[in-house]
Formats: C-alpha cells, structure tokens, sequence
C-alpha cells in the first residue's frame, strides 16, 4: 500500500504537468527553448553562452543580459539531444517524465540500501520530501532533476 502511495506522489504533479504541456500552458514555464537554442549553437560552432553586455543608458553601468543563456557545461546537450528528436511537445514531456521517474527509483533504491529493513512506509515519506523541492525544476524541464538523478 505506501509504496502506491510513493508512486501516487510522484505521479500526481508528472500528470498534472504533462497536462499543462500538452493543454499549451508552458510558453513562460520551459527551459526547452534555451536549451534548443545551446543546441543550435553548438552544432553552428557558435557561443552557447549568448549573453550580451548592454549599457544602461540612465545609469551608465554594464549589465549583463541573459535571455537566452545557457548555463550548463556542453556536456550537457550530449544528454538532452535524443529528446529534441521527438515532435513539438513529446520531447519536453519524455524529459521531464524520465527525470522524474528516474528520481524516484533511484530514492526508492537508496532506501533499499541502508541497514535496517527497508518499508514502502520509508519511500512514501521520502517522496512526500522531495517531490515539492523538485517540483519546480520538473516543471520548467531544467536539467537540475537530472543532475540530482545523475548524484544520486
């Protein structure tokens, strides 16, 4: 029974994103457009760091304007190029999907290695901790899920 209930919890929210995505409601809530743009550039040989200096007219300071930065190693778009091949927005949802299931079979796995008996109990209360501090990251498809997938 709780380890439905761990499951519940993190396929609840996936749900409820892949739904946003799919209904269009994800134009201010995606990272996917910088990272195809880190994609473009990379294959173009150009900067995949498109930051841009600007001087404030009114205070005469530099400021950095990053739009559109990427902010990741280039290692980085090795992982990510399989999930720009799918259609419009398949590619966003299998990337959001994989990392968070992928998070939780992997703290569904570290439960199952400390030294005393593992219960689904543990799992299910785990998942209630973290699911709400991934949460954001899941639904903006940024790449920190998977690195914590990867550290994990």
């Amino acid at each position: 029974m709780w380890l439905w209930a761990g499951s519940i919890v993190w396929a609840a929210p996936m749900l409820m994103i892949c739904a946003l995505i799919l209904h269009g409601t994800k134009a201010s809530r995606t990272v996917h457009l910088v990272y195809g743009s880190a994609l473009r550039n990379w294959s173009e040989c150009a900067d995949l760091y498109n930051v841009r200096l600007n001087t404030d007219a009114s205070t005469g300071q530099t400021v950095v304007e990053a739009s559109l930065a990427f902010l990741y190693p280039p290692s980085f778009l090795v992982l990510y190029k399989p999930f720009t091949w799918f259609p419009a927005p398949w590619g966003e949802l299998a990337w959001r999907v994989l990392a968070a299931a992928a998070l939780a079979w992997l703290l569904r796995m570290l439960i199952r290695r400390q030294p005393r008996r593992s219960e689904n109990l543990d799992f299910a209360l785990l998942s209630m901790a973290v699911v709400p501090v991934c949460l954001g990251a899941l639904q903006m498809g940024q790449a920190n899920a998977v690195l914590a997938t990867c550290l994990l």
